[in-house]
């Protein structure tokens, strides 16, 4: 198990925090897991399909404050991929129809 001090090595990586959430949900501690889960979005890491289907965040689908923090993903996935269709995004990377 991945534990808040072993992240600690990896301050910048935001999906080790992803992964400290995740099991600290599945370990029965969701107080702490919402906490990293907010941390982690506010600081940029937009994951919300996962936030769909990952089993070990079962237990906190049913909590309010997880709904918040899950929609607030995928309104920012949102924005910025809108920004990066407005920016002819995919056209500089060759996506382009």
């Amino acid at each position: 198990m991945l534990t808040p001090e072993m992240a600690l090595m990896f301050p910048i990586v935001p999906e080790s925090w992803f992964s400290v959430a995740r099991q600290l949900a599945y370990r029965g501690s969701p107080l702490r897991a919402l906490a990293e889960l907010e941390r982690v979005i506010d600081d940029g890491y937009l994951c919300g399909p996962v936030f769909d289907w990952d089993p070990w965040l079962e237990p906190l689908r049913s909590d309010r404050r997880f709904v918040e923090i899950r929609n607030r993903s995928v309104e920012r996935e949102g924005e910025i991929a809108t920004r990066f269709d407005r920016a002819g995004g995919p056209r500089l990377l060759g996506m382009a129809m």
